[in-house]
């Protein structure tokens, strides 16, 4: 399979809107990775040479690559050169590609229907619709074959004023007679807006805050997949320049903190929910997801964020008493009320734990003279970052409509959740006093229920850490 066919580079002719006659031979590519870059043969438009003094935009380029239609959005020149004798090369930086159709306003563009999906939405999805029945012998009992069934499942519809929103299923089949068949479904999220919006529109009142919605229900960093206008039964293909998330892994139920399966009869409700709260908690999820989209974050710069967001959270949710002025340790103590299931286990002393917050914070934020023992640094500082995200994390499920206890379960059986808390209580835990927290009937064959105290000026010696440890704590966490 060659390049082009695998839609990596676009190589066709390109041109100015206001100078449709000079065409200039050129390369799309990034079309996979989310580097747009064009490069061209030539130059779009004859400018003196200003040895990169002024930069070069074009709000439009059109193109034709093989017989489709291109049209790209927000370009400028990151590189030229010019050769005596030869030609000009130029190389431009592209935000957005409309393949299938030319847009002579690409961003101002009103679009009525798109398709998208972001990535983990399949494995997310999680609706078994593939039935399989024993067949068994009536006399003898024995095993004679199996009886498999598909059946697809019904799409989800949720209106808006502005837009409804579609969930429909589709899937591919793959025969390798006479032996192997292989059936995969996949879900598609469709957009439909009577009035039509711009991208800018669509990503403000849905793209972006559905893309936290995945990560906060994944526990990965979910990315826009794909995007599609859909304009007279056909499809226009979207590219962003953007970072691609590392869609590798491949993910099990037990990876996510809740699925389609979860919330699917209250679907609608928790979506609207959802909808409102990033609006209503703007800069709630602003500071929470900066930290999981920026992974190369220092812990210390991920630390002061969480705080600064759960702080911000107490303050606008109407679920806390405003009728007085708070300080932080007011705030994480009735926030810690408020998901004990979740951050009870891991943490006993919550008053120290609380107080060694606050001290990070002010030592952090204003600097002051405190002996270091009063405030987390290093692994501590790690571990206290990840219980409050943790924290902000549950407060977020709360609001999307999971009550306290069903929040606690979706945690107890996340993997990522269950290590911290093994680890916390293996290396934090006062080990004269146990203490048990949430008892219930199913916990007696589970080994972590037994939950110790987090110890906030403890220090970790990194050779208590086996192989296996490091590796999860750098890869999984």
């Amino acid at each position: 399979m060659s390049t082009q066919e695998e839609g990596t580079e676009y190589q066709g002719y390109w041109w100015l809107p206001q100078f449709p006659d000079h065409k200039v031979a050129g390369t799309l590519t990034g079309i996979k990775t989310g580097d747009l870059k064009l490069s061209l043969l030539g130059k779009l438009q004859e400018t003196s040479i200003d040895f990169g003094i002024k930069s070069v935009t074009y709000p439009t380029i059109l193109g034709i690559v093989h017989g489709k239609l291109v049209s790209l959005g927000s370009c400028y020149v990151i590189g030229s050169r010019v050769s005596f004798p030869g030609f000009k090369t130029e190389i431009l930086s592209v935000h957005i590609a409309f393949i299938g159709e030319h847009i002579l306003n690409p961003e101002e563009a009103k679009l009525s229907k798109i398709i998208l999906k972001f990535d983990y939405f399949d494995e997310w999805l999680c609706i078994p619709s593939i039935k399989t029945e024993h067949v068994v012998d009536d006399e003898s009992g024995e095993l004679l074959g199996y009886d498999f069934s598909y059946r697809t499942p019904k799409p989800i519809n949720v209106d808006f004023e502005e837009f409804n929103i579609s969930i429909f299923y589709g899937h591919n089949m793959m025969r390798t007679f006479p032996r192997n068949i292989e059936l995969k479904q996949y879900g598609t999220i469709s957009l439909h807006s009577h009035e039509g919006m711009t991208l800018r529109e669509w990503n403000h009142k849905f793209i972006y805050p559905w893309q936290n919605f995945m990560t906060l229900a994944t526990g990965e960093l979910c990315h826009l997949q794909t995007l599609g206008i859909l304009k007279e039964n056909e499809i226009i293909d979207v590219f962003f320049a953007k970072t691609k998330g590392d869609t590798s892994k491949n993910i099990k139920f037990f990876d996510m903190f809740f699925t389609m399966r979860d919330v699917k009869d209250k679907f609608c409700d928790f979506l609207k929910n959802w909808l409102s709260i990033s609006s209503q908690f703007d800069s709630v999820c602003n500071l929470f997801f900066s930290t999981k989209y920026t992974s190369s974050l220092y812990v210390e710069d991920q630390f002061l964020p969480i705080v600064q967001a759960l702080e911000s959270y107490h303050r606008r949710s109407e679920k806390f008493n405003h009728k007085k002025k708070f300080v932080l340790k007011e705030r994480l103590h009735d926030i810690f009320d408020f998901v004990t299931e979740v951050v009870n286990p891991l943490v006993e002393d919550r008053n120290e734990f609380i107080k060694t917050v606050v001290n990070t914070r002010n030592h952090n934020t204003h600097f002051n003279n405190k002996p270091e023992d009063q405030f987390f640094r290093g692994r501590d500082l790690f571990w206290a970052t990840r219980i409050l995200g943790y924290m902000l994390q549950a407060c977020l499920l709360r609001e999307i409509g999971f009550s306290n206890e069903e929040t606690g379960s979706l945690f107890r059986r996340n993997q990522e959740y269950m290590y911290a808390e093994r680890y916390i209580q293996e290396h934090y835990f006062k080990k004269d006093k146990q203490v048990r927290v949430n008892h219930t009937p199913e916990d007696e064959s589970d080994p972590l229920v037994g939950m110790f105290a987090l110890s906030p000026t403890a220090s970790i010696n990194t050779e208590e850490f086996s192989a296996e440890e490091l590796l999860k704590l750098e890869g999984k966490l």
